[in-house]
């Protein structure tokens, strides 16, 4: 419903959520916020529609969860296997 909207009313937004995957299809601009700083910042280069099966999506995905696995290892000091 959101990317409709944004489609024919072309509007600003701010969406906050946990789900990375949600993020990379609706938001032009991908931001995690850390300890009240910016943790990482990308732009989204794909063309709405945006799809999973885009090669550039899974690129997208692999970069914010390699940062927020990063974020999590480095506050608990757990070793990732």
């Amino acid at each position: 419903m959101i990317e409709r909207l944004w489609q024919e009313q072309r509007f600003t937004t701010l969406l906050v959520t946990h789900d990375v995957t949600e993020a990379i299809k609706l938001a032009d601009r991908i931001s995690l916020i850390e300890d009240g700083a910016v943790a990482l910042d990308l732009a989204n280069p794909l063309p709405r529609p945006r799809t999973t099966a885009d090669p550039v999506f899974s690129q997208l995905e692999k970069k914010v969860l390699d940062r927020i696995m990063r974020i999590t290892t480095e506050s608990t000091g757990a070793d990732v296997i």
